[in-house]
């Protein structure tokens, strides 16, 4: 008899239940009833199934299951689980249960207990932890200083200070990270004399180096603005790693002082540590001293230029262009690249109109690095910008035929068919049509752009130029884009077939596969017409559809695969389909004499794979021929 779904267990037969049950930590993990989960630690069950009991009560227990927890803290296997859940549940009884245990557990346990003390940061614990700080296991010790740590009050941290100077190296190291950590929460509560005092000890103390390092920086930011001489001492160390704890406390200091500080100290500082003083004042928007910055590109370490035009990319405003600009004059590939890449980067809007102004009077280099810009920032194209399209400057050009690709609207996009179709300079033939795709590929309408194009292609004689003007219509797409390159591909130009060809070839929707089919069926039997069934192949195989549109399709393939090679395409489509209705067309295409072998193989392979229809299979399997 079967038990309706609405039936409940009494409570008390469900916890016999569990208690002689064995249950696995799949099931436990779906328990979310926290005297379940009680039940289950309670039980004789395996102590996988209470470490997940544990786990789930750390979501669910509350302190209704903190004693039954607490007594697995004295168990190898599950104490961790204990105190995962114990970390977990507000309340004084997880922390009264945990201190309890400290008194009762040695070695690891005894570790474990006192870390989750310290992540509980219960004020109460305190006595408890003192007296293990000075624990003969280094191990202990250290756990306790690093939990007096974590609770962060005036008195965990007195008992820290005074443990400083009665334990030894091992422990030292962790009664100064506890100090550090009181310090930080002093800072958070604003006792910042309270925490500078503390950040001083440990600095004095003869603790590792990661510690010292640790306080120092808290040293500087306790102090505030009065810590800008020891963050100048840390920039001036010999020490690689005291200067890199500079820069980083650089960036966390607040006032415009620290700004002017480290203006100063990019004046001095050597190259190599230069540019990092660079990086951090960048890093400081908001007071950053940019004037000092801009010195900072007419320095003589190339390193510190690059990153100096960077850095004015991050913090820069209008008033950057001109040094930026006077920077690129005379200046190499790398230096130019990276001017461009800061005017591109500059927030301030008003960079648009300041670098459009300048470009109707720049000539040569600077020109170029305006045309850059512009189109790096996509500033819509200007009629200065199309105007140096026929400067006699070939790097003019080529800058703005590359921006032009970049920004030019649909509205304007006659100005580059005009430069594609006659260039004013022959040269620049190639960059043209370069930059027409670019423009073409971006326009919202897409079948507007064909139709301009296809217009386009009606005007040009020279075959090279029509071929690449089809592939800009294939990267184009869609209807009247495909028609125009299935027309090419029928033309009597063997540049415009072979380009038209291997364009559909290539094209990226299911909507080619008619034209396709078409062309198989009106070329003569060269090499153009096997571009055609390879590229209908490559939509049934490759492409997302139905399976009865597939099945049409491949159907309709082997009405136009005429070579071996063709028809055993046409099989791979079959193969990668199981279906009964592959299946059919693999049996009709074991008629043909010339893959007969490959067919019969297919169709069995096929049988194979389709499942629960035997008889079915079994029927069509029976037409192969003999």
């Amino acid at each position: 008899m079967k038990l309706k779904n609405t039936f409940r267990f009494p409570s008390l037969v469900l916890a016999s239940l569990l208690l002689c049950s064995s249950w696995t930590a799949a099931q436990v993990t779906t328990i979310t009833s926290e005297p379940e989960l009680i039940t289950i630690l309670q039980s004789d069950g395996a102590a996988a199934d209470k470490a997940m009991a544990c786990k789930r009560l750390a979501i669910y227990g509350s302190e209704k299951c903190v004693a039954d927890v607490g007594k697995l803290l004295r168990d190898e296997q599950l104490s961790s689980w204990a105190r995962i859940t114990l970390e977990a549940i507000p309340g004084k009884e997880s922390s009264q249960v945990l201190r309890e245990a400290a008194d009762s557990v040695k070695g690891r346990l005894l570790i474990g207990v006192l870390n989750s003390i310290g992540v509980r940061r219960d004020v109460d614990s305190v006595e408890v932890l003192a007296k293990y700080v000075t624990d003969a296991d280094a191990g202990v010790a250290s756990a306790a200083a690093v939990a007096l740590g974590r609770i962060g009050n005036e008195t965990s941290t007195e008992v820290l200070k005074k443990s400083m100077a009665k334990v030894g190296d091992e422990v030292r190291s962790a009664v100064a990270e506890g100090l550090v950590l009181s310090a930080e929460a002093s800072m958070m509560l604003g006792k910042l004399d309270y925490a500078m005092e503390i950040y001083d000890s440990v600095r004095k103390a003869k603790v590792p180096q990661q510690r010292i390092v640790e306080a120092t920086r808290g040293a500087i930011l306790s102090r505030k603005t009065a810590g800008i001489p020891l963050l100048i001492e840390e920039l001036r160390a010999p020490e690689y790693f005291r200067f890199q704890l500079g820069l980083s406390v650089a960036r966390e200091l607040e006032g415009r002082e620290v700004d002017q500080a480290l203006a100063s100290e990019l004046a001095k500082a050597p190259a190599d540590r230069a540019a990092l003083i660079l990086v951090a004042m960048a890093d400081r928007p908001a007071t950053v001293d940019v004037q000092a910055i801009i010195k900072a590109i007419a320095a003589e370490a190339k390193p510190v230029r690059l990153t100096a035009l960077k850095s004015l990319g991050l913090v820069g405003d209008v008033e950057c262009v001109t040094p930026l600009l006077d920077a690129c004059k005379g200046a190499d590939t790398e230096l130019t690249d990276t001017v461009v890449e800061a005017l591109s980067k500059i927030s301030d809007a008003r960079v648009d109109g300041e670098l459009a102004k300048r470009m109707e009077v720049a000539n040569g280099s600077v020109l170029v690095v305006l045309i850059r810009a512009l189109g790096a920032r996509g500033v819509p194209a200007s009629d200065g910008m199309v105007k140096a399209l026929n400067d006699a400057d070939g790097n003019v050009r080529n800058a703005a035929f590359v921006a032009l690709g970049d920004t030019l609207p649909a509205s304007k996009l006659s100005v580059l068919v005009n430069q594609f179709l006659s260039p004013k300079y022959a040269a620049d033939q190639d960059v043209a049509a370069t930059s027409l795709k670019t423009a073409a590929i971006r326009m919202p309408d897409r079948e507007a752009c064909a139709n301009e194009l296809s217009a386009a292609l009606t005007q040009i004689k020279k075959a090279g130029l029509k071929a690449k003007l089809i592939e800009i219509l294939g990267a184009v797409g869609g209807t009247k884009a495909l028609a125009t390159v299935g027309e090419a591909a029928l033309s009597s130009e063997e540049a415009s077939k072979d380009s038209a060809t291997k364009v559909l070839g290539n094209w990226m929707t299911i909507d080619a596969a008619p034209m396709l089919y078409s062309l198989s069926e009106k070329m003569p039997d060269d090499k153009y017409r096997v571009r055609a069934v390879k590229a209908y192949l490559r939509i049934a195989r490759q492409f997302d559809m139905p399976l009865q549109q597939r099945v049409s399709m491949a159907e309709s393939a082997m009405k136009i695969a005429r070579q071996p090679e063709e028809k055993k395409l046409v099989l791979d489509v079959l193969k990668r389909n199981p279906s009964l209705e592959m299946l059919q067309l693999a049996v009709m295409f074991a008629a043909s004499e010339d893959i007969k072998a490959e067919a019969v193989a297919v169709a069995n392979e096929l049988a194979g794979k389709i499942p629960n229809q035997p008889e079915k299979v079994k029927a069509i399997l029976d037409k192969l021929p003999k």
